[in-house]
C-alpha cells in the first residue's frame, strides 16, 4: 500500500469501525429534532403575524394620503401651489415609509421569508425522504422519489 492512500484511508476514517447508534437513541434524535421545528414553526408564524399587525399602519397611512392627494387633484385641478404642497406631503408621510420599507428587505424578512420556511425545511429533507407536516407538528417518511428526488 502506498503512502497515499493511507494517509487517505486516514482522513476518512476507513480504518475505524463505524459506531453505530442503537435506535432509541436515534428515535430520541429524530423526536427532538421534530420538537425543535415545530418550535421554529411557531415561533416564524407568530413572528410574521405581528408584523403583519405592525406593518398595516404603514399601509393604512399610505392609503389616506393617496387619497388626500387625489382629493385635492380632483377638488383644486388648477391651484398648482396646493397639489405640489399635497405631493410632497404624500411623498413623504405616504410613499416614502412604505418603500424604504420594500427596498430595505424588511417586508420580505420578516412577512415572506417565515411563510417559505416549511416550504424550504421540506425540500432539504427530501433528500432524506422526510417531510414535515405542519398540521401535524410531525416528522413524516416520503416515498421514495416524492419532491423530483429521482
Amino acid at each position: 500500500m502506498s503512502s497515499s492512500s493511507i494517509k487517505h484511508r486516514r482522513k476518512t476514517g476507513a480504518d475505524h469501525p463505524v459506531n453505530a447508534l442503537d435506535p432509541f437513541t436515534q428515535l430520541a434524535d429524530v423526536r427532538s429534532f421534530e420538537r425543535f421545528i415545530r418550535q421554529k414553526s411557531t415561533t416564524m408564524k407568530r413572528l410574521r403575524r405581528w408584523n403583519r399587525l405592525i406593518l398595516l399602519p404603514l399601509f393604512i397611512n399610505f392609503l389616506y394620503w393617496t387619497y388626500k392627494l387625489m382629493h385635492c387633484v380632483f377638488k383644486y385641478p388648477k391651484e398648482h401651489v396646493s397639489l405640489m404642497l399635497h405631493f410632497w406631503k404624500w411623498l413623504l408621510f405616504g410613499a416614502l415609509p412604505v418603500s424604504l420599507l420594500m427596498i430595505s428587505g424588511v417586508y420580505r424578512g420578516t412577512v415572506t421569508e417565515p411563510a417559505l420556511y416549511v416550504s424550504r425545511l421540506n425540500r432539504v429533507l427530501a433528500q432524506f425522504h422526510i417531510a414535515y407536516a405542519e398540521d401535524l407538528g410531525r416528522l413524516l417518511r416520503t416515498e421514495r422519489g416524492a419532491y423530483g428526488n429521482g
